[in-house]
């Protein structure tokens, strides 16, 4: 009887070739530097979000405070929607 081949997962494989496990370690370091770096952009972006939010409701509400107050001055015109024109005269 023949014996039949080990399978490559098999104790008995040989080893990969030192160089081919340090290509692999490289590119393991290259892909969790990936990882990292990916990780780091969308946390700045996150942030960068949550200002830019607020920075808009801030000027919402400040827009709305001087329509406000020009509709109460009687010098505009606010028609629905977003935007107001100034009445002549």
């Amino acid at each position: 009887m023949s014996r039949s081949p080990s399978p490559p997962w098999s104790t008995n494989a040989p080893a990969a070739p030192a160089t081919l496990r340090e290509r692999i370690q490289e590119l393991q370091g290259q892909l969790r530097e990936a990882r990292l770096a990916r990780h780091e952009e969308i946390t700045e972006l996150r942030q960068s979000v949550d200002t830019l939010t607020q920075r808009v409701q801030a000027l919402t509400l400040d827009n709305e405070r001087l329509r406000a107050d020009l509709a109460r001055q009687g010098a505009v015109t606010v028609f629905p929607g977003p935007t107001a024109t100034l009445s002549p005269g």
